[in-house]
């Protein structure tokens, strides 16, 4: 049987509940961190890990694994991944051997790009510069989490970006993500920016200040109104953003 409607007058609550709710304001801050990418960088191994390897076009022989992996871990499409290696991103991969016998497995993925890109946290594009890169999307299997793959991968993407003409690396991270915050800054990154976002309802308001000199600060471009430095309302991701 079906159960009962609840009473009228608690339903009008439940409603009420939820509409102040949706309007309470919700605030988030996120850091852009950045460090000099110097000659000598450490490049180093970590237990377990077998191989790692490179994908920076479709047509390379691990881009298949990767489709498959950043859908199965982190939901992301085929097609958005393809979108992304056209616009210049490039992947490391880590592998190791798989439990249950057979050929070795993904573990881990980290992109990088070289260029203008958006970024989920702050709904903004980050522009690295000329000389910069921006390190993204890094992403552990949890089954290899705590033995120190995310610093391996910082590692290896800094090595790359020296190789090609890069001098400076940032990365966006959410503030509560301690992890990860503690991963970076071990790696020598340090805060540049930090951009709080304050959404209320449907809009979104974000406040965007410098925190350091010493590093140049690469370039926030968002969506939105008025064109300020400091303070302005966000649009939603761009639609030819989304995967």
């Amino acid at each position: 049987m079906n159960a009962p409607p609840p009473p009228f007058r608690q339903s009008i609550f439940r409603r009420l509940a939820r509409r102040v709710r949706h309007w309470l304001p919700r605030w988030e801050s996120s850091l852009v961190l950045g460090r000099p990418i110097v000659g000598d960088e450490r490049v180093t191994d970590r237990p377990g890990i077998t191989r790692v390897t490179w994908v920076e076009r479709e047509s390379d022989p691990d881009a298949p694994d990767l489709y498959r992996f950043s859908h199965a871990c982190q939901g992301m499409d085929e097609a958005w991944c393809r979108l992304e290696l056209w616009r210049g991103l490039v992947i490391v991969l880590a592998w190791a051997d798989d439990p249950a016998g057979g050929a070795q497995r993904i573990v881990a993925t980290a992109w990088t790009t070289p260029g203008e890109h958006w970024v989920d946290d702050v709904y903004h594009y980050f522009d690295p510069g000329p000389v910069g890169c921006q390190l993204l999307n890094a992403f552990v299997h949890p089954d290899f989490r705590g033995k120190r793959i995310q610093q391996m991968l910082v590692e290896r993407r800094l090595d790359w970006a020296w190789r090609r003409g890069k001098r400076w690396a940032y990365t966006v991270i959410h503030t509560w993500n301690a992890p990860s915050l503690k991963n970076n800054v071990a790696a020598g990154f340090r805060p540049v920016v930090r951009v709080d976002l304050v959404r209320v309802g449907r809009l979104k308001l974000t406040f965007v200040r410098r925190v350091t000199h010493r590093i140049p600060p690469g370039g926030l471009r968002f969506r939105g109104w008025p064109a300020s430095l400091y303070a302005h309302v966000v649009r939603d991701r761009p639609a030819e953003e989304k995967g």
